[in-house]
């Protein structure tokens, strides 16, 4: 485990849940996080943290497509397709509940991640489609053998990102797979190669954690960088200086007992489960707690999601999400099994 990923991990999912928890609040007329307009910034940093582990997990490594694949389908689709479940159980019965804001929910495409435009049963699985569209184009280039990898990956994804600029399509498929979200990926893979190749000192990262914060903080209060990349840059830049800074502090982190630093751990591991489990706690518990008349304190209304966000995401990472990892590890040793047999 790379523990400074790790923690940036749990740091984007809190960033998502602040950043819903003050959706909610607007909804409810509650001035709760009223100053706080970057959380959404925590999926960028999840998509740079996605160019670098895939990096990082192939590293001098013969790994086949075949393996690459199976592998991100495993991690990713079974517990995403347990909660869309969830999520199509609660719109069955009230389909009013699950993505409110409006827009045509379409089922088949929940549950194959299709970019139809259609809002999804679980209305973050919008991120996990582009995760998989960047797994497509990086496990195709496991098929070539070549040390040029990177620059094949990163010419293909800014070459649909140019042509979208270009032609601004107006198909949902063809706006997808030429979105400039796409060139953050391609972020995590630069931060790979610097932090591979190069020897950053302590002053270098500290200069580039303090310069992403201070951008992040600029734009929070000034509103955000506009340019023809929009959010690639606005967001992602940021969140790029921030991460190669905080892992070069890997070691530091590694050799830590920081109680902070184990709280932090715990939420980068149960990262995954929060930010898909999390819209399902703070729906309810806003109504909750405006039927109950605690909406006049925005502070207690706030630290109430975000402790059953919490709770409810640690719930699903120990009794959903670890089951599900050991019983396709199961599966796969099982089946290893019998190919040495047969």
């Amino acid at each position: 485990m790379i523990y400074s990923v790790q923690y940036l991990r749990g740091i984007a999912a809190l960033m998502v849940v602040l950043h819903h928890i003050e959706i909610k609040a607007k909804q409810h007329d509650i001035s709760a996080l009223n100053g706080f307009h970057i959380g959404y910034f925590g999926v960028d940093l999840f998509f740079i943290i996605s160019g670098f582990i895939m990096c990082h997990t192939t590293w001098k490594k013969d790994v086949t497509f075949s393996k690459f694949m199976s592998a991100r389908v495993k991690r990713i689709l079974p517990l995403y397709w347990v909660v869309t479940t969830l999520a199509l159980i609660v719109f069955m019965v009230m389909p009013g509940v699950v993505n409110s804001g409006g827009g045509t929910t379409s089922i088949w495409a929940s549950y194959l991640l299709a970019p139809t435009g259609d809002r999804f049963l679980v209305d973050n699985g919008w991120t996990l489609s582009y995760e998989f569209l960047f797994y497509l184009i990086f496990g195709a280039s496991l098929l070539l053998k070549t040390h040029q990898r990177g620059l094949i990956i990163g010419s293909i994804i800014s070459l649909l990102v140019l042509a979208g600029l270009i032609i601004n399509p107006k198909s949902a498929w063809l706006e997808f797979s030429t979105n400039v979200l796409l060139l953050e990926f391609v972020m995590g893979m630069f931060a790979f190669h610097v932090i591979n190749k190069f020897n950053i000192n302590r002053w270098l990262a500290s200069f580039l954690i303090f310069t992403g914060l201070a951008t992040l903080i600029q734009q929070n209060i000034y509103g955000m960088i506009q340019t023809p990349f929009y959010r690639s840059v606005y967001a992602g830049l940021p969140m790029l200086a921030i991460f190669i800074g905080i892992v070069r502090f890997e070691k530091t982190f590694r050799d830590s007992n920081n109680s902070v630093f184990k709280i932090t751990e715990i939420l980068g591991n149960t990262s995954y489960s929060l930010y898909l489990i999390h819209p399902f706690v703070l729906s309810p518990g806003a109504m909750i707690l405006r039927k109950i008349g605690l909406v006049q304190w925005p502070w207690v209304f706030t630290a109430a999601l975000l402790g059953g966000a919490l709770l409810a995401g640690w719930m699903c990472y120990k009794y959903v999400e670890l089951p599900l990892t050991a019983l396709t590890k199961k599966n796969k040793s099982s089946q290893e099994k019998e190919k040495k047999i047969a």
